[in-house]
């Protein structure tokens, strides 16, 4: 196993910093409203696709013995 230099952690550490870092601070009430129609919008699509194709059912049959675990354990 080859071992990590302090200096390649380090660097490791800054270019996760800078990744995490918020590009901008934005107030949600200066937000384009149409971005949330957009969500919205398509989670209805899918929903509609997952029902045209029956994809849906055949989910719900295979997790339907998920419901007998505690909701611990599925978190």
């Amino acid at each position: 196993m080859e071992m990590i230099s302090m200096k390649d952690l380090l660097r490791f550490r800054e270019t996760i910093r800078v990744q995490l870092r918020p590009s901008r601070v934005s107030d949600p009430s200066q937000e384009d409203p149409s971005r949330l129609l957009l969500l919205v919008g398509g989670g209805f699509a899918m929903a509609a696709a997952f029902q045209a194709s029956r994809s849906s059912y055949w989910l719900g049959r295979h997790t339907g013995r998920l419901g007998s675990m505690p909701p611990d354990v599925l978190v």
